[in-house]
């Protein structure tokens, strides 16, 4: 089921899969929307309600606030389907919907009663989003690159040969870059995310503090979000972060992991 919000001078999608009486909040990755979480229904939706939002510049969403979300965005969206003031959730994020989720956690740990992240994005500092996305000289930078993307492709070749970077990240870039088009949605969806940023340690206080049972879960082939960052931060606190390697790439969200993310919810 698809439900549409008015939020200021936005309209947003929101799918609402099962009907159980545990609600889970699930945030997609890039270039995904909420549909992408639809296979759970099948296996949890008596148990679960699962509320997915497409996130600006994303699925159904029409986002007409300019290149800003903010955590307080994201929750005023959700609170007119989820009584956020009065109940915990659990909430599961994908790769940039992991981004989202760690940030969540670490402003309101105590809105949640468990976090699974799927090869979740935002623990390592990536210098490049962060000149991109944070500094006045780097924005001009990204912006003429998405209008003249020809000497970043060249960087990439040479980055590629001199195995500097790995082929799947290269694969990657070249799909989201090709394009007018995506190179575009490429921009807004950066710039307009780039208020979630992660502090490792204020993260680890926050699930210490509530005791908050995390769980991430990781793919051994998995080229895209690579996984000594992840290590390093499950180990910091193993009482209540939980480290789950499974047999498959970067997209965890199928069939074959759905009795994994159930069972940690």
């Amino acid at each position: 089921m698809i439900r549409y919000s008015d939020y200021k001078k936005s309209v947003i999608a929101i799918h609402v899969f099962g009907n159980g009486d545990t609600t889970v909040v699930c945030l997609h990755g890039y270039g995904e929307s909420g549909e992408s979480f639809a296979f759970l229904e099948k296996y949890a939706g008596n148990n679960f309600t699962f509320i997915a939002p497409d996130l600006p510049f994303h699925g159904l969403t029409k986002w007409n606030e300019g290149n800003s979300f903010t955590l307080a965005d994201l929750t005023s969206i959700l609170s007119s389907f989820i009584p956020l003031s009065l109940k915990k959730i659990s909430v599961a994020g994908y790769s940039m919907g992991g981004r989202l989720a760690f940030y969540w956690m670490q402003e309101q740990p105590g809105q949640f009663r468990s976090a699974v992240l799927l090869a979740p994005d935002g623990l390592h500092k990536s210098f490049w989003y962060n000149f991109s996305t944070q500094s006045k000289k780097g924005k001009r930078l990204f912006r003429f690159t998405m209008s003249n993307p020809q000497w970043l492709f060249g960087l990439i070749k040479i980055a590629t040969g001199f195995r500097l970077l790995n082929k799947s990240v290269a694969k990657f870039a070249h799909h989201y870059l090709k394009n007018p088009a995506e190179r575009e949605l490429l921009y807004s969806r950066w710039t307009t995310f780039s208020n979630f940023k992660i502090d490792r340690i204020k993260l680890g206080k926050s699930i210490k503090k509530q005791k908050l049972k995390t769980t991430l879960i990781t793919g051994r082939f998995d080229r895209i979000i690579t996984s000594p960052f992840i290590i390093s931060f499950s180990e910091s606190d193993k009482k209540n972060i939980t480290r789950i390697v499974v047999e498959d790439g970067h997209q965890l969200l199928n069939d074959k992991q759905a009795q994994i993310i159930i069972s940690q919810l």
